[in-house]
């Protein structure tokens, strides 16, 4: 079946807040995690165009980081690689991902705002 083979291409970004689950943003893998945050207005403010070398778009996994690029490991210091922080820029979503939200206090480069664009949701490839 056509369709039930293109929900198993895709992914959920679970956005966490005070440990709890915000909300779910399903994309197809291998798009960046940038322009999955983006197309649901999660719009970070990625102001050297998603070369990996402003930080606006520092997001902090809560669990299951991946591996640090070496863009990431220039930019960050090692606390905080060790805390799940990466650029949103430098991650392919592969797989189901869990994310801090971000606070305006821990990034001010950042800008958040939530599209009115609903988060389908789905457990088919579950």
């Amino acid at each position: 079946m056509p369709g039930r083979m293109r929900l198993c291409n895709m992914v959920t970004i679970h956005l966490m807040e005070d440990r709890k689950l915000k909300s779910e943003l399903v994309c197809e893998k291998g798009v960046s995690l940038l322009s999955a945050l983006q197309e649901y207005g999660f719009i970070p403010a990625a102001v050297c165009g998603g070369r990996g070398i402003c930080g606006a778009c520092t997001v902090c996994f809560t669990k299951e980081a991946p591996l640090p690029t070496p863009a990431e490991r220039a930019f960050f210091r090692p606390d905080q690689l060790r805390e799940g922080r990466r650029l949103a820029c430098r991650i392919t979503v592969n797989k189901d991902i869990f994310l801090k939200m971000p606070e305006a206090a821990e990034n001010p480069n950042v800008l958040f705002g939530k599209a009115e664009k609903e988060a389908p949701r789905t457990d088919v490839c579950g």
